[in-house]
């Protein structure tokens, strides 16, 4: 059996079953006549039956492709061969069934998948959304518990976000939305967690990482967002900014609803010091302000 892998466009195996050696490397779809066409495709040795590109140099005696195909989308191929001159009509009409099947398995995974998804991820950034994080933060926070470890939130804010809105419109908005998801994805760690936390906030769960290397990170993102030159319907504007709160566990709390507001009181402490900054919790005095564009120089 082979699956189709829509990110790739290519087709992988997936299963085999009795002794037959598929082809391992990945083919294009094209490579099947079966997919070509649309439905069963047979190839006989001694015939005039188009065999398939993807059976390779010494093909079978006889090859049998039935596309894998559910409510109006291919899914991949059930390849049947075997070494004897022809399969009977019952053993085709079986493949057929058997692979009707699997499409509609498939296809309801597929369905799951795709609703998980939706339950678990912004539409418009493509982050995780503010229930995932909730659960993620619970368990994260129960492992650091249990390792005696550090684990730091992030609390960031876009800057001036509602000027931007009136001045050029709420899908220029969301195109400022979708390039700082894009740089926030492009600088975590794999496990960290990225969410939209709420209209123009994200926050950042980063396991394992002490309060200087995740205060040190959240300069990075506000470097990297201010670089980014945003263009809706040609018209460039920016730069963007953003303002960040930092908080640590276990300093600054152990729960998740105290570290969440802690980072929130930081993230005040930015806006109201001047915007375009980053500050740690419990920071009080200008001398314990992270600038973005002073202190971070040395990062």
């Amino acid at each position: 059996m082979y699956i189709l892998r829509p990110e790739q466009k290519e087709l992988t195996v997936a299963a085999t079953w009795g002794e037959s050696n598929p082809m391992a490397e990945p083919f294009w779809p094209d490579d099947c006549w079966g997919l070509r066409r649309g439905h069963s495709h047979l190839a006989l040795e001694g015939t005039l039956d188009l065999r398939c590109a993807h059976l390779g140099a010494t093909p079978p005696d006889t090859s049998l492709c039935v596309p894998l195909a559910a409510q109006g989308e291919t899914l991949g191929i059930l390849h049947v061969c075997c070494d004897v001159v022809d399969l009977s009509h019952a053993k085709q009409a079986l493949a057929q069934m058997v692979a009707d099947e699997i499409a509609l398995a498939l296809s309801n995974l597929s369905l799951r998948e795709s609703l998980r998804q939706q339950s678990i991820r912004d539409p418009l950034t493509g982050l995780y959304n503010r229930r995932f994080m909730s659960e993620s933060l619970r368990h994260l926070l129960a492992r650091r518990a249990r390792a005696k470890g550090e684990l730091c939130l992030v609390l960031l804010d876009i800057d001036h976000f509602k000027q931007l809105n009136d001045t050029f419109g709420h899908d220029a908005g969301d195109t400022a939305l979708c390039e700082v998801a894009a740089v926030l994805q492009a600088n975590v760690r794999d496990g960290d967690v990225v969410c939209r936390y709420g209209g123009e906030e994200f926050l950042l769960v980063l396991p394992d990482e002490g309060l200087d290397n995740a205060s040190r990170q959240a300069e990075r993102i506000c470097d990297a967002v201010r670089r980014v030159k945003v263009t809706f319907k040609k018209q460039r504007f920016g730069p963007l900014t953003l303002s960040a709160g930092v908080a640590c566990a276990p300093l600054h709390g152990t729960a998740s609803d105290v570290l969440l507001r802690a980072a929130d009181a930081a993230l005040y402490t930015a806006k109201n010091a001047g915007r375009d900054r980053v500050c740690v919790a419990g920071a009080g005095s200008s001398s314990e302000l992270h600038e973005a564009s002073g202190d971070a120089t040395g990062v």
